[in-house]
């Protein structure tokens, strides 16, 4: 999945650089408003990769887990047996540092959440949960 993303990343790079000698301001910008790619983060919003900011729980993952996992995994429930509504809670299925363990990336980046008919992380989405586990998963 992040290979595809870094694909994405790059595409969208090369074809902002201008080509022969023309301009930069003749080169197309990418939009937040792209519905394939869903909402760009600000470092590729300007058209060009600057630093990144690293990730928070607070700033960045709750507005996704509300939106997209909060109707299923707000607190201990018949339904579900994964608590989603705190960064405590959260914390159980994240091995900081390391996505590639933990089980809450597990579920995403294999498509199994969320669930078939509820609507999926954009690939920006995604990319968000993993580098914020990569990066330590600060609150």
């Amino acid at each position: 999945m992040w290979k595809l993303m870094l694909g994405l990343l790059i595409a969208l790079f090369i074809g902002g650089c201008s080509k022969g000698g023309s301009s930069s301001s003749d080169a197309p910008t990418p939009t937040t408003e792209n519905p394939a790619l869903g909402a760009l983060p600000p470092a590729v919003d300007s058209g060009v990769l600057s630093t990144v900011s690293i990730p928070s729980y607070a700033t960045d993952i709750t507005p996704i887990l509300n939106a997209k996992c909060a109707s299923c995994h707000r607190g201990v429930s018949s339904s579900s047996k994964r608590d989603l509504s705190s960064y405590s809670a959260v914390m159980k299925f994240v091995t900081a540092g390391n996505s590639a363990s933990s089980v809450l990336y597990q579920r995403v980046e294999s498509g199994a959440m969320p669930p078939q008919g509820s609507p999926a992380l954009s690939l920006v989405e995604n990319a968000t949960i993993k580098n914020w586990i990569d990066s330590g998963a600060h609150q």
